[in-house]
């Protein structure tokens, strides 16, 4: 028997019904779950693309910095490339703490870290390469058997020569040397005079040298100030700094404001020399200022503390020392000493104190730097050198008044 011809619905029919029954009681639920759908796809796709460019940008800053310095064992090591390579792989593990380049950053950190000698410090690098990468290959994997039969990793080798070569270096005791008297430079303030020598062999800091040879003859220290003055809690005298042009006389007519030195731009800097690693900054070492960009070319600090600065070492270029020759280290200690106007009772409470913070008062002018080679003047001074060491005050000294801290307070 035939089925009339509405008996069985048409596809038409069909898909009406279904969305008669299903696609509009729930048109919201369902675009809604598309959208999110869709959301969910792009979410993903970017996430894996943020983690591509990621990767990408933290294993080509590894490579980088990496390929700056080569551990030779046959070959003393540059020990300034180390250096510089510790702090760009040490940035690399502050960015990515948990990636994987972070381990192979640590070891090559520990690496550059035993180039210089710093075993105390390779050692802490060996040690958070254990503890926090446990499946890292060098962990893992064996090196040759110890004395008890057992395989130890290779990470425990690698620490093993570092607490070898530790050992043998606290046998060895360090001997600081002073530089020569064949070429000297003559530091004449308002305190008193200093005679500099120089670490210029080509093993110590030659560069270095150089630059503040030639800033003294073309005069740029002359008329400047003493910026910085930094003593312990208890007073006691620890070091003080120089050679910021900002710190200087305007016009050589008047007083510039003794905060100005902050606003030189850190753009003269000087890449760090041998004696960085191999010269401790001793009483009465004169070493170049360190910035956040870097070591400057012109700023220099003069260690004033007994005993030393242990905690430079390593962190700036020595390049110069105050002899012991005439009054030499009695103006050392006379500038180590002198009050500031954080301290001076007479300006330690005033307004505008603060922005003045460890500088001279009243101020210390370095009047004149001059060099000599085998006592005698050098040619080549592009200022009056007719009162070098005739103890002559210049002639903007005449009327010269130091500034208050209430004279800054509106200042920007």
């Amino acid at each position: 028997m035939a089925l009339p011809p509405n008996a069985v619905s048409s596809d038409q029919e069909m898909v009406e019904s279904f969305i008669d029954r299903v696609y509009h009681p729930h048109k919201g639920a369902i675009w809604t779950g598309v959208t999110l759908f869709f959301a969910a796809v792009i979410a993903i796709l970017a996430v894996r693309e943020y983690r591509a460019s990621r990767r990408d940008d933290m294993w080509s800053r590894y490579r980088e910095a990496a390929g700056g310095f080569r551990l030779d064992p046959l070959n003393e090591p540059d020990k300034a490339a180390a250096t510089k390579q510790i702090e760009a792989l040490q940035q690399v593990i502050k960015d990515y703490p948990d990636d994987s380049v972070t381990p192979f950053a640590w070891l090559q950190v520990a690496k550059a870290q035993y180039a210089t000698g710093d075993y105390e410090a390779a050692l802490k690098s060996i040690e958070s390469l254990r503890s926090g990468f446990k499946d890292f290959a060098l962990n893992r994997l064996p090196a040759e058997l110890n004395a008890t039969g057992r395989a130890e990793p290779l990470v425990q080798k690698l620490e093993d020569t570092f607490k070898s070569e530790r050992e043998w270096s606290k046998k060895q005791t360090y001997v600081h040397h002073w530089p020569s008297e064949d070429r000297l430079a003559l530091v004449e303030t308002t305190a008193g005079n200093m005679w500099l020598g120089f670490y210029s062999d080509p093993s110590e800091a030659p560069q270095h040298v150089a630059g503040f040879i030639e800033r003294a003859k073309r005069g740029d220290y002359n008329g400047t100030q003493i910026y910085s003055i930094i003593q312990t809690t208890e007073g006691a005298p620890s070091q003080f700094e120089g050679g910021s042009k900002a710190s200087g006389l305007a016009e050589r007519g008047g007083i510039r404001d003794p905060a100005e030195h902050d606003k030189d731009e850190p753009t003269d800097t000087i890449e760090p020399e041998e004696s960085r690693a191999t010269v401790h900054h001793e009483y009465r070492v004169v070493s170049s200022a360190k910035l956040e960009s870097g070591e400057s070319a012109t700023r220099f600090l003069v260690v004033a503390k007994r005993g030393g600065l242990n905690k430079l070492n390593g962190e700036s270029t020595p390049f110069a020392a105050v002899m012991e020759r005439e009054q030499s280290l009695e103006t050392l200690d006379k500038i180590g000493r002198s009050p500031t106007y954080g301290n001076h009772p007479e300006t330690k409470d005033s307004p505008g104190v603060y922005r003045l913070r460890d500088h001279p008062y009243p101020p210390i002018y370095i009047r004149r730097v001059s060099i000599f080679s085998k006592e005698k003047l050098e040619d080549g001074h592009a200022w009056d050198t007719s009162r070098v060491g005739k103890n002559e005050p210049e002639p903007w000294e005449a009327g010269l008044a130091p500034p208050k801290p209430d004279e800054f307070t509106d200042r920007k």
